[in-house]
């Protein structure tokens, strides 16, 4: 008689709708819950929390594909740059936060996540179009934001 044994790998956590101040120290805490974290977790659903950036410890889930922070409180749309530095990232939920009624934003998400695998921002899916889009939109912008602030930088000296 042969004796086969299933180990089952939880890859999905959902913690939406629970008034989420921060996530630092998740995935430790979710060792106790999962195995690995930092490698198993494929899909988070922090959305419907009070949120208000992408910290750092959320980048150690290295095989995430779909992270869901819809319905936060996020404001700035630099922190979502952060999230290049997860490589299998597929889709991305940002809507219900601040940063959505900036002007540009979904062409800043497209653009500042252009050379990843995102393909899909609050549950639309881009088209080629977007891509080139929002690659162009997100280049001005940063030549913008650096005249900005070398403007800024010269107009601080000036009154020094």
């Amino acid at each position: 008689m042969t004796r086969c044994v299933l180990k089952k790998v939880c890859t999905t956590v959902k913690l939406n709708n629970n008034l989420l101040e921060s996530i630092v120290g998740l995935p430790p805490a979710l060792e106790v819950a999962m195995i690995n974290p930092s490698m198993n977790l494929q899909w988070l659903d922090l959305s419907f929390n009070m949120l208000v950036t992408i910290e750092p410890d959320l980048l150690r889930c290295l095989n995430l594909k779909a992270l869901y922070m819809h319905g936060n409180c996020i404001t700035s749309l630099s922190c979502v740059e952060r999230l290049r530095k997860l490589p299998k990232l597929i889709s991305l939920t940002l809507n219900g936060n601040p940063i959505e009624s900036k002007k540009g934003y979904r062409q800043y998400v497209i653009g500042s996540m252009a050379n990843t695998t995102l393909r899909s921002l609050d549950h639309s899916t881009f088209t080629n179009e977007e891509i080139a889009g929002g690659v162009t939109w997100f280049k001005a912008y940063q030549i913008r934001l650096k005249e900005w602030k070398e403007q800024k930088k010269f107009a601080a000296s000036i009154e020094d």
